[in-house]
């Protein structure tokens, strides 16, 4: 990966990118990322070792943005990782991550409790089940505040970009090849800014647990409750067969057995017509 980082830099000619191979779970990577903000090298530190802002040590090109895309793996501890970054950025610092969709709901809560007391989780976009469809595993876009607490008063917006019009080109991976992805890009961009609940109908606000951690994902759509005909002649059926002392499962075989075997079929303009002989008993299927 730090090969590959390189190799992009000196390809684009880019020789102020900073760049160091390191652990980011380590002591060393934390007072790295310090580093890049602040003019005091070792930073001063409360009794719990966090770092304690101090907007006047700021250097003038401080770090302002965040992405990451940390490994999702447990074994590899993202949020180890993710915590190690975070805790060491000035206050008020946008971070977007990527990781699993239901990760905080999963991960440690002792982890997820340092995450979400130190940095505010405002929004989360899950992407397209498709994009990263190879590794078998569905991503949601996790947006942070840092240096400020996740207050369930605030609530969280959520979304899902269902479809981004990107078609998967063998051996190539997934393209624009029909030019859909601006459009689509300009519509979220816009929605999410605003985070207008109006835009889309998995647009809506959540309120975490954060007791349980749970309400930390976008939601999953609940499907519409629908009965039908159908329903209601079956419970009455059932009713009915109960109160006589009929076997339901005994009768729907014999019906099986009687229908495919010793009925005939009449087939009109208007119907398909089944046809029984009269001699099947309720002593017959009890």
């Amino acid at each position: 990966m730090f090969a590959l980082a390189c190799a992009n830099m000196m390809i684009h000619k880019d020789g102020k990118t900073n760049l160091n191979r390191v652990d980011a779970m380590t002591p060393e990577a934390a007072k790295w990322i310090h580093n890049i903000s602040w003019l005091d090298p070792e930073g001063e530190r409360d009794n719990n070792e966090y770092l304690i802002q101090n907007d006047n040590q700021l250097k003038p090109h401080h770090i302002t943005k965040i992405l990451m895309n940390p490994p999702y793996e447990h074994k590899y501890h993202p949020l180890d990782i993710l915590n190690n970054v975070l805790d060491n950025v000035p206050q008020n610092t946008d971070a977007a991550i990527l990781l699993p969709d239901f990760k905080l709901e999963k991960e440690g809560k002792k982890k997820v409790k340092h995450l979400l007391e130190h940095n505010r989780l405002t929004k989360i976009i899950k992407l397209p089940k498709e994009t990263f469809n190879s590794e078998g595993v569905s991503v949601s876009i996790f947006i942070f505040e840092t240096g400020q607490p996740t207050n369930p008063d605030d609530g969280i917006f959520t979304c899902e970009i269902a479809e981004d019009g990107l078609e998967t080109v063998k051996n190539q991976g997934r393209q624009d090849i029909k030019h859909r992805w601006s459009a689509i890009e300009d519509f979220w961009v816009r929605t999410i800014k605003r985070c207008d609940t109006q835009a889309d109908k998995s647009c809506q606000w959540i309120t975490p647990d954060l007791k349980n951690y749970k309400q930390l994902s976008v939601p999953i759509p609940q499907k519409p409750f629908v009965i039908y005909d159908e329903d209601f002649m079956k419970t009455v059926m059932d009713y009915e067969m109960f109160k006589q002392n009929i076997n339901s499962s005994k009768l729907q075989d014999a019906l099986k057995q009687t229908v495919l075997y010793q009925s005939q079929v009449v087939e009109n303009k208007q119907n398909i017509d089944i046809k029984i002989k009269k001699g099947v008993t309720n002593e017959s299927i009890e």
